[in-house]
């Protein structure tokens, strides 16, 4: 398993770099962006644009946040009616949610009150949001399990990388838990002491249920979860390793934030992080892909928030406030280094996983007008899906 893990990064590496070296003459061969017939051409300012009616959904469906996530849940499960799966798939649509946001929760709540074990039952009562999926201890488990193995993996890696063993005992502060905390639960089983800290994307995100408390009252732990900036939290605790996965997009002071991580280390700590940045083909999340390749970045904000308002009116409201208070748009791998090394860091391993059968969609035309809106860019951020980074404290 773990001689696998180092393998698959030594691939990942070599690809990277021939992508990168090859982009354009690999899309003219491989002709990604022509090969769907169903478009049309989309005047956009003084762009055309190809708009494809199955390109954005074929990277995410915006299910969370839209209503959509409780009944997928239940068709899974292969509980909903006919017609319930028949207004469920005219709820999704073909590229964007195709009923309003507040009909999808009316219609889920009640839907899901026939089915109360597999829910919260608080959420049932709260009309205005989304019922709240409730996992067994058995499913939670299997989580937990499936993040101890990826943590061990993740944690061996490091330690190879910066020549130092992590301890038992030894403190990890995981920055993001939203979700429910699995993975610094899973920590914790691995023999560290452990704290978290998420802010629920500066409050704009904050769900009336928090998944964290839910789980822990099923499955008990010492995990120490704070609610928080990273950027601004003061901690009397001292980490041996601060980790992130798919967060680090969504801080919007990363200066800031790091030079707080860089006092929040022990002498010789670490800091792990790997992230989804907004420059890439899925940078803008399911609420944010486009229905053209790097229609986030071909468009300056503004356009792109106009689009939205114009072709997808039902998640307009809630897609426009993600893009402006959700996502980072101004860090881009050159800066970041310069970031670490002006905040005390030394870079022990920093890798752009470029390889991505979307990225065969650049061409010049594309890459020109990203730049064009975003002028401090680089071809290895567009192709950058996957950026992982290790640094240490001098």
């Amino acid at each position: 398993m773990i001689k696998s893990y180092f393998i698959k990064n030594i691939i990942i590496r070599i690809l990277s770099k021939i992508l990168q070296k090859n982009i354009f003459l690999l899309s003219k061969i491989i002709n990604f962006n022509n090969r769907n017939k169903n478009f049309q051409i989309l005047e956009l300012g003084k762009k055309n644009l190809k708009i494809f009616n199955n390109y954005r959904y074929k990277i995410k469906i915006p299910i969370v946040h839209t209503g959509i996530k409780p009944l997928l849940f239940l068709e899974k499960k292969n509980l909903l009616t006919n017609s319930q799966k028949s207004f469920l798939k005219d709820a999704i649509g073909e590229k964007t949610i195709e009923k309003s946001i507040e009909e999808i929760i009316s219609f889920g709540n009640k839907v899901c009150k026939n089915f109360e074990k597999f829910f919260f039952y608080e959420s049932l009562i709260d009309v205005k949001s989304p019922p709240k999926i409730k996992l067994s201890v058995l499913e939670n488990n299997k989580i937990i399990n499936n993040f101890q193995n990826l943590n061990t993996n993740q944690i061996n890696f490091c330690n190879k990388k910066i020549k130092k063993k992590l301890k038992l005992n030894d403190k990890i502060l995981e920055i993001g838990y939203s979700t429910g905390g699995h993975s610094l639960i899973a920590f914790e089983r691995m023999g560290f002491k452990v704290s978290g800290i998420d802010n629920f994307y500066d409050g704009n995100f904050k769900p009336n249920i928090l998944d964290h408390i839910k789980i822990s009252e099923q499955i008990k732990n010492n995990v120490n979860f704070i609610e928080g900036d990273i950027s601004k939290i003061n901690l009397e605790d001292k980490f041996d390793l601060i980790y992130s996965t798919s967060v680090l997009e969504h801080i919007s002071d990363v200066e800031t934030s790091l030079k707080n991580m860089y006092n929040l280390l022990n002498s010789g700590g670490s800091i792990f992080h790997n992230y989804n940045p907004y420059f890439s083909f899925n940078g803008g999340h399911a609420l944010g892909t486009g229905d053209a390749p790097f229609m986030h970045l071909r468009l300056n904000i503004d356009e792109y928030n106009e689009y939205i308002k114009l072709y997808r009116p039902h998640e307009a409201k809630i897609a426009i406030k993600w893009l402006k208070n959700s996502m980072n748009k101004e860090i881009n791998q050159k800066k970041l280094k310069k970031l670490l090394l002006s905040s005390g860091f030394k870079i022990i391993y920093f890798q752009s996983n470029n390889f991505n059968s979307f990225n065969f969609d650049i061409d010049k035309k594309i890459y020109d007008e990203c730049i064009k809106n975003y002028k401090f860019l680089e071809l290895e951020d567009l192709l950058g899906h996957s950026v992982s980074f290790i640094a240490t404290k001098l």
